[in-house]
Formats: C-alpha cells, sequence, structure tokens
C-alpha cells in the first residue's frame, strides 16, 4: 500500500518524487532513514533533509514505456529502465542532465576500450577477420 501527498519545499521526505507526488511505501523507511540509522549515519543521510548529504534520480514518465502513466510507483518499479533516467545528483553534484553523462572523457574511454580489446586479442592468440 502505498499514500501519496503534494511535496511541498518546508516538508523534508526520504519518499520518491515524480512528478510533484511523493510516494511513501513500507519499505521506503526501511531503505532509507532506517538503514541509515542502521549504519549510524542518520545524522548524515536518510533523508532529504537541509544539511544532510543525498543522491537523487530524477525520471522521465513522459516514455512510451509507462504510457499512459497511471500508477507511479508500478512504473517505476515494473515498467521503467535505464532510458528513463534523466537526470542523476551525487552529493550535490549534477552526473547525468537530460539524459547524458556529464564529466566523462568519451575519447578517452574509447581510446582506453580499443587498447584493452587489443591486449586481450594478443594475449589470446586470436585472429579477428578483418574489417
Amino acid at each position: 500500500m502505498s499514500t501519496r501527498r503534494r511535496v511541498t519545499a518546508e516538508r523534508p521526505t526520504n519518499g520518491l518524487v515524480l512528478s510533484g507526488w511523493t510516494l511513501q511505501h513500507a519499505g521506503s523507511n526501511t531503505a532509507t532513514i532506517e538503514g541509515a540509522r542502521a549504519l549510524g549515519l542518520d545524522a548524515k543521510v536518510g533523508t532529504l533533509t537541509p544539511g544532510k548529504q543525498a543522491d537523487l534520480i530524477m525520471l522521465s514518465t513522459d516514455r512510451i514505456n509507462v504510457t499512459p502513466l497511471n500508477d507511479p510507483a508500478t512504473a517505476v518499479v515494473a515498467g521503467m529502465d535505464t532510458g528513463n533516467v534523466d537526470t542523476v545528483m551525487i552529493a550535490g553534484r549534477v552526473m547525468k542532465r537530460h539524459g547524458e553523462l556529464l564529466h566523462v572523457d568519451w575519447p578517452g574511454v574509447k581510446r582506453m576500450a580499443v587498447e584493452s580489446r587489443d591486449y586481450v586479442v594478443a594475449k589470446s592468440g586470436f585472429k579477428p577477420p578483418s574489417i
């Protein structure tokens, strides 16, 4: 069972924010504040409260895999995939925005992938077909 309430700026929550609504489930406290409390970290994490550290994920609800959006909680659990991840913030730093990863050296990633492939192929003795 879940309850919904309108999100307000002055009301901190540890629920899931989707399109201006907060979804709170029996398990959400276990995964957030109770988990932080068990680790002795509840003064630093576990709720969306000013001064605490938080990682946030914002999900797109306008993609075809969740259209029409009837039950946001079920859509997140059963319908969404990585393509629905629009924005990610880690400790206040935006790492992904509008579906695009930020702060990634893509030419460097490509170079390392090619070097890794070449190393594995050379060590294996495999002769790949020419392209």
